[in-house]
């Protein structure tokens, strides 16, 4: 049976009580153990039977700052941070520049892949993200230009447009996404190594 948790449940003690929190088929639970708080927050899609899920902890790093520690659901660990005038201390990205970066991890992932099935040789992969928001809240995306810059022996120009077509058009779950508030604008440069 697939789980449902979109974001992992998380208990801590806050003024006495313990809090259980977090995120189930895109609803905010909260639970508290005195029975003081209680909310159920729907937003988004519902979600469907069959859907893959995915789950991840994000915890406040306390009353001193404006820092978040995250834990995904494959093992791994992430700090961000807020900016000093929000009160954070400037000490990790910023979560939006995380949904940034990710959606340019996504979308090299897929390009350099797709390449590799093609036999092409890649070498290295580096994509610039540049990105504008919008200025009322939500401060979502509103055009973001994906500069690439691929390095190989002999890469065929058809094959990496391509490969970037196909990535943004079919499998990068992340621009998707993005490209729902975004424009999202690429263009691509390949730097031969000799043979």
């Amino acid at each position: 049976m697939a789980r449902s948790w979109l974001c992992g449940p998380r208990r801590e003690r806050i003024r006495g009580a313990w809090i259980r929190s977090g995120l189930i088929r895109n609803s905010l639970f909260l639970e508290r153990s005195d029975h003081v708080a209680r909310g159920n927050l729907k937003t988004g899609k519902s979600g469907d039977e069959g859907v893959v899920t995915m789950e991840c902890k994000v915890r406040w790093g306390g009353p001193s700052g404006m820092s978040f520690h995250a834990e995904t659901g494959s093992g791994h660990l992430v700090s961000m941070d807020g900016a000093p005038d929000g009160g954070g201390r400037n000490l990790a990205p910023r979560p939006m520049e995380m949904v940034l970066l990710g959606a340019g991890a996504c979308t090299a992932y897929d390009v350099v892949l797709i390449l590799r099935k093609n036999r092409q040789e890649v070498l290295d992969c580096e994509v610039t993200l540049v990105a504008e928001r919008a200025e009322v809240d939500p401060k979502v995306f509103t055009s973001i230009k994906l500069s690439f810059v691929l390095t190989g022996r002999s890469l065929k120009p058809q094959l990496v447009e391509h490969a970037i077509r196909l990535s943004q058009e079919k499998y990068c779950s992340a621009t998707a996404m993005l490209g729902r508030t975004a424009r999202i604008d690429t263009e691509w440069e390949i730097r031969q190594i000799g043979d």
